[in-house]
């Protein structure tokens, strides 16, 4: 079990450096357009589009990592009232419930990008599956956390 929870923690160190790199881009990407833009130049859209698809990327690593540090969003109106020992299984067969949805949503996202890949379309000269490529991704580490959130409880 301590190499699972170990992996765990990788993954969210990974998770929260892809945040900060997306975020980075972001910000410098939109700083340098807005500098051209400014002098007179104009800019290609393409940076815009690179930015948009920063914010997916952004929203979907936040999504695991969230899940990760069990800070994601959450129905447990009824576990607040249940006593502990009713709480910790009604918890665990959450975490389990959304894992299994997330392994589904990690299926139906990756058939999506496959799609994607057979269509061939560019975003930004780039393979717009390649730029959609983090659904699936995060999908299946949101359903990882969740399962390793069932061992935590």
């Amino acid at each position: 079990m301590s190499a699972i929870l170990r992996l765990d923690r990788l993954l969210a160190r990974v998770e929260a450096a892809g945040v900060g790199l997306v975020l980075s881009f972001m910000i410098l990407a939109s700083a340098a357009q807005w500098l051209i833009r400014t002098a007179g130049a104009t800019t290609s859209g393409e940076v815009e589009i690179l930015v948009r698809f920063g914010v997916l990327w952004m929203a979907a690593l936040g999504g695991a990592l969230a899940t990760q540090r069990q800070r994601h969003l959450a129905i447990d109106a009824v576990v607040r009232v249940l006593p502990q020992g009713s709480a910790r299984i009604v918890g665990r067969a959450s975490s389990v419930l959304a894992a299994a949805m997330c392994a589904g949503a990690t299926h139906a996202a990756a058939g999506f990008v496959r799609e994607e890949w057979a269509f061939g379309r560019t975003q930004a000269g780039l393979p717009e599956a390649a730029l959609l490529s983090i659904l699936p991704v995060a999908f299946a580490l949101m359903s990882f956390h969740f399962l390793v959130g069932v061992l935590r409880r």
